[in-house]
């Protein structure tokens, strides 16, 4: 029974969206029980862990009726980018999908690397001259320049330039393939690739809250719970496709099932019933 206070989603995709999520949890725990998996696991692995967690998160906010839809959306950002990254490894085959998949995790230790280092340069910089700071500061900043006042912190500008020419190969328009989505050799190279041109609209959409963009005012009146929420919904199973791809299991009985649950969606008549319009029928 709904309440005033809680925003009601759409039951049937509230079950493709369980089913998912209890699909993925199978999985990860037959995963924890291998003794070695390959990068293009690992990387997918984390992929579709991201977009569950954020895809969850904006859901979850979507019921609450107390607030607006914008965060919500804006958490969507990061479940399109995230399965998009997850098809684009595993778009590839061999030799060429582990290749991507260890430049993927390189891009892990990359950008972690160059976060401390920079964390610790600012510390360092900040320490070295307290005199003109608050007596509290000064106190916190005497504590922490043994820590940091002989780290050689002369490789920031390097481990920056590492971090940013991995981030380059990773962005979302780079992964989607944007200049070839109309291409047909393209558009099929996995059945996920096939949504990328739908989702690319989408992620635009996203942007808009994620960046504070002023097109956000006129998109929030255009934001509704049915779609969006299929949109978390979507991503989530997209980015399970991949890993399940990468694993070798995309023949699995139960992902199958997934998948025609999600086609099977009603999405444009439920939208079109919520407008008030009805779509003729077929017969």
């Amino acid at each position: 029974m709904s309440t005033p206070d809680i925003r009601d989603l759409d039951p049937q995709l509230v079950r493709i969206y369980e089913a998912a999520v209890d699909l993925y949890n199978r999985q990860n725990k037959a995963v924890a029980s291998l003794t070695e998996t390959s990068a293009s696991i690992n990387a997918t692995h984390f992929l579709t862990r991201q977009t569950i967690v954020f895809a969850t998160a904006a859901l979850r906010h979507m019921e609450d009726a107390h607030q607006p839809l914008m965060p919500a959306v804006a958490l969507l950002r990061t479940c399109l980018e995230a399965q998009a990254r997850a098809n684009h490894i595993v778009a590839a085959t061999g030799v060429e999908r582990e290749r991507l998949a260890n430049q993927f995790i390189d891009m892990m230790a990359a950008g972690y690397d160059y976060y401390r280092m920079m964390i610790t340069k600012v510390n360092k910089d900040d320490a070295a001259d307290i005199a003109d700071l608050p007596s509290k500061a000064q106190a916190i900043f005497a504590a922490i320049k043994p820590m940091v006042e002989n780290v050689d912190t002369s490789t920031v500008g390097a481990l920056e330039d590492r971090y940013k020419d991995l981030l380059k190969k990773w962005t979302y328009n780079n992964v989607i393939g944007k200049k070839s989505l109309n291409d047909p050799k393209w558009k099929n190279r996995t059945q996920v690739q096939r949504l990328q041109s739908g989702l690319h609209v989408i992620y635009v959409k996203c942007c808009a809250f994620v960046h504070s963009d002023p097109t956000s005012m006129k998109l929030e009146k255009e934001l509704s719970l049915l779609e969006e929420s299929h949109t978390a919904v979507l991503a989530i199973i997209s980015a399970i496709n991949s890993f399940f791809i990468a694993l070798g299991k995309e023949d699995d009985a139960a992902l199958q099932e997934l998948n025609a649950a999600m086609v099977a969606f009603p999405l444009a008549e439920k939208t079109f019933k919520e407008m008030g319009y009805r779509l003729p029928s077929n017969g």
